[in-house]
């Protein structure tokens, strides 16, 4: 997803400098992870909220017996809770200087919504445990925080890359609550985008060199690629053929031939479901279509070449 930002970026800013673009794609890449711990930093300041929203209903003149005897079981939500105490994190939200302070009204706001919503009543009434706290989390960020106007505007003013971003962090927000295990204790790490030095794993070299080169690779042959997939988009009208589209095609046409260990259904089931996000609804079938053509004449001229892992067909 991010090689694709890039590379539409670079294609129809007219750019052709293939360096300049490489970096930009890495400097893309670096500001992801500081949108990653903002919006972990969501959670902390909502919390607060909260915590400060009970804590003013018992001293009300009146108060009401709900009042008196608060639930504070988001408060002491146990995901939370670990994300609080985890080193790395809290380190990261120092290190990118991230504070909501600014914004309290938004939060009261937020909070407000979220409280009076079904989803979060019947967390309170459910069963306590990790499994529910990680799920009303899942809702937080996917039907709240996902939903509501105030951060795609307030990160669209803090970086250039985050507007594009922030639905793809929807879907990294999900899987990170999902994986996110009970046993994580203070000092577990949160993931490098890349490593920089002398420990560099082979894995984490060949995501860079993914990266790298899918930008490049798919630059270089786009014409060729595009020109490829012109041959079987026959039946479609020509003009409704969107540029993210093609752009899409000529990637995956491109992981196709010059990525050996991914096997074909991988790169197709990857773009399609990329489609979804970035095109329109009837762009799975149309890229679906053209792929599926692509590839059968690509195997039939014997130019798809695959090795190890890339032989899998499911």
């Amino acid at each position: 997803m991010k090689v694709l930002q890039a590379l539409y970026a670079f294609i129809f800013s007219e750019n052709d400098n293939l360096i300049k673009g490489e970096k930009e794609l890495m400097d893309s890449l670096e500001k992801t992870k500081e949108l990653f711990l903002w919006q972990i930093s969501i959670a902390f300041e909502l919390s607060d909220i909260m915590s400060q929203k009970l804590e003013d209903r018992q001293r009300k003149f009146l108060p009401t017996q709900e009042d008196l005897n608060p639930n504070y079981k988001f408060v002491d939500n146990k995901l939370i809770a670990l994300w609080r105490k985890n080193t790395d994190i809290q380190r990261l939200i120092r290190n990118y200087k991230v504070s909501w302070i600014e914004n309290s009204e938004v939060f009261r706001r937020l909070a407000n919504d979220f409280e009076n919503s079904d989803v979060y009543k019947q967390y309170l009434d459910a069963k306590d445990s990790f499994k529910n706290d990680k799920s009303i989390m899942i809702s937080l960020y996917t039907d709240f925080i996902y939903e509501d106007d105030f951060f795609i505007d307030f990160y669209e003013t803090k970086s250039v890359y985050w507007h594009t971003d922030f639905c793809m962090m929807n879907f990294m927000m999900k899987k990170f609550i999902e994986d996110y295990k009970e046993s994580y204790d203070e000092s577990t790490s949160l993931q490098e985008i890349f490593r920089e030095n002398e420990e560099i794993s082979s894995n984490e070299k060949e995501d860079k060199d993914f990266v790298t080169s899918l930008f490049s690779r798919t630059i270089i042959h786009r014409n060729e690629y595009t020109d490829l997939a012109n041959k079987f988009t026959k039946n479609w009208d020509a003009d409704r053929i969107s540029a993210m589209d093609m752009l899409i095609i000529t990637m995956a046409i491109t992981e196709m031939l010059h990525f050996p260990s991914i096997p074909v259904r991988v790169t197709m089931n990857e773009y399609i479901d990329i489609s979804k996000i970035f095109s329109t609804p009837k762009s799975k079938t149309f890229i679906n279509g053209v792929l599926d053509s692509v590839y059968k004449d690509l195997s039939e001229n014997g130019k798809i070449t695959k090795t190890g892992r890339g032989l899998v067909s499911k």
